[in-house]
């Protein structure tokens, strides 16, 4: 499904962060926020999650069941209504210290499937991220890297329409970024999904989105919304083709 925010505002203090803020993101594709530390990235991200009610406008996301604001409320019922829940990629992998690799994957399945479809269901997607053989692990044992590869499998297992990550790859060192980003890319692929990513950094933004949004000002407002058109490619960290997105979004960024 398509995820909207229509004529949003809300605000936490006295001046509105948001004020009649409208934006939409196409079903199937991945779109990337872009911008500065508190400009609403998060907040956008907890409003189509269900965290956060704006004062005013309308939410078409997975949760609700209605988009008016003045009704909204997280859905109620049958868990198997797949299509109508959201997946969530946090910075930290948020992983329960004392569950296994498998055990931990296979927790937002309860009473989706039966006890063998959930067993087959993660074993195919800690396959896809790179950790067949660790599901018996438990979190202490995996590096950083592997423990935020268990919360993306968490996350695509889980049948949802919408994933949301929070700059999931932020703490992480370049080698490992890319490779965590082609991991979401090879997921995508197994299981296509609208994607709405945060993150503070336009290479990323450029490698992993079919769409950048920048977004800045007071009242928040988009500075700049591009598709972009490069293959795959192009969009390697060393291919220069990518050089005058690059520098376009840098530019909205700091202006």
């Amino acid at each position: 499904m398509s995820v909207s925010l229509e004529s949003i505002t809300f605000s936490y203090t006295r001046d509105d962060l948001f004020r009649d803020f409208t934006i939409h993101f196409d079903e199937g594709s991945v779109a990337v926020l872009l911008g500065p530390s508190g400009c609403g990235k998060t907040t956008l991200l907890h409003f189509l999650a269900g965290l956060r009610i704006p004062m005013k406008g309308k939410i078409s996301s997975p949760v609700f069941d209605t988009d008016t604001v003045e009704n909204a409320a997280p859905i109620p019922g049958d868990p198997k209504a797949f299509s109508r829940r959201t997946s969530c990629v946090f910075q930290e992998p948020r992983l329960f210290p004392w569950r296994t690799v498998s055990e931990n994957v296979r927790i937002p399945l309860h009473n989706l499937y039966s006890v063998s479809e959930a067993k087959d269901r993660v074993g195919y997607f800690l396959a896809l991220v790179g950790l067949e053989g660790k599901g018996h692990a438990y979190p202490a044992e995996l590096s950083g890297g592997q423990r935020q590869r268990a919360s993306l499998a968490r996350a695509f297992a889980f049948p949802s329409s919408l994933v949301l990550m929070d700059e999931p790859f932020q703490s992480l060192d370049l080698p490992l970024r890319i490779q965590l980003m082609d991991v979401t890319l090879d997921l995508l692929k197994a299981e296509p999904r609208t994607v709405i990513a945060v993150t503070h950094d336009p290479r990323e933004a450029i490698y992993l989105g079919d769409r950048v949004v920048v977004l800045g000002g007071k009242p928040v407002n988009i500075v700049l919304d591009r598709p972009v058109d490069l293959s795959r490619a192009d969009r390697s960290y060393s291919s220069s083709a990518s050089a005058s997105l690059e520098a376009l979004l840098f530019f909205a960024l700091v202006n």
